[in-house]
């Protein structure tokens, strides 16, 4: 329907929209459509999503979202699309980000809201789906956010060769469109563990891009490292790189407050926050300190 000519491109956004429609939130995922303009992004939301939900559909800007108060908003909504997410500052994504994991954790939260009294104690049980043309920067520390997230990457846009009866001709396929994603939706409950949600090369590549933007300790390690399971790099020859690493300009790993981590806080704020899943160890011969499961680089640029 959707697939771009690729099978799995395609599965993944009639599984989330299957998921979608059948209003359990257990899977406690989130869908990224990053690409040009007039991809086809608002084809499956606004088009499809917000025709077949009886109510329960919100579509607004992240901006929008984020404002003292419009957390209430949300309450009783069944999708969340956060349309034309832009370049913002650092605050607004990590606003962004606390509001991904409390939608995604089901968290109990107190929504207060303007003059009336605060709702407590609600759940928020929107599937959320983000819409950019921007590669985000979103906090991503140990790849909590990217883990639940479904990337899917719109190459080709439609400007100059839209079809401007399009919206007539989808609704008179609605019915044929339900019935795909119920089917799709019993592919999703019925697939394996680790199996759920069919990811493309391209798809995958997104999912480590957005990695390494959200988290500079990432951008590091992906500068300077390659994963291997049993490779092993010692903290003198990390903090040798590091240095480079920030000399050039490339960013600096810093703590959550905003401080730069020094050298001996290194390792530390390394294994805490990569997606790498990285161990601190020492070795067997002489007892340094290391990482466990990279190995440098052949060359860095």
């Amino acid at each position: 329907m959707w697939g771009e000519g690729d099978h799995a491109w395609g599965e993944s956004l009639e599984r989330f929209m299957g998921s979608v429609l059948m209003g359990f939130r257990g899977w406690k995922v989130w869908l990224l459509q990053y690409g040009v303009a007039n991809a086809g992004k608002g084809t499956a939301t606004n088009g499809v999503l917000k025709r077949l939900m009886a109510g329960g559909f919100m579509g607004i800007r992240a901006e929008t979202v984020l404002e003292k108060h419009m957390e209430a908003s949300l309450v009783g909504e069944d999708v969340l699309v956060l349309s034309d997410v832009g370049e913002m500052e650092e605050r607004d994504m990590r606003k962004l980000a606390g509001l991904l994991r409390t939608v995604l954790g089901q968290d109990d939260i107190t929504a207060k809201r303007k003059v009336k009294e605060a709702v407590r104690g609600v759940v928020l049980r929107c599937a959320p789906i983000v819409q950019s043309h921007y590669l985000l920067s979103l906090p991503n520390e140990q790849g909590g956010l990217s883990a639940k997230m479904i990337p899917l990457h719109y190459r080709v846009g439609m400007t100059g060769r839209m079809d401007l009866g399009f919206g007539d001709k989808l609704a008179g396929e609605l019915e044929g469109i339900a019935v795909r994603l119920c089917e799709a939706a019993v592919r999703l409950v019925g697939a394996a563990e680790g199996e759920r949600w069919p990811i493309t090369e391209g798809s995958q590549e997104l999912k480590r891009r957005v990695e390494i933007e959200g988290n500079p300790v990432d951008s590091f390690l992906d500068w300077g490292f390659v994963r291997r399971e049993d490779g092993w790099v010692s903290g003198e020859m990390l903090k040798q790189v590091r240095r480079e690493w920030e000399k050039k300009g490339m960013g600096r790993i810093r703590k959550g407050s905003g401080a730069w981590v020094p050298d001996n806080g290194l390792l530390s704020r390394i294994e805490d926050t990569t997606a790498w899943g990285l161990r601190r160890v020492k070795s067997q011969g002489s007892g340094v300190w290391g990482l466990r499961g990279l190995v440098m680089k052949t060359a860095r640029e």
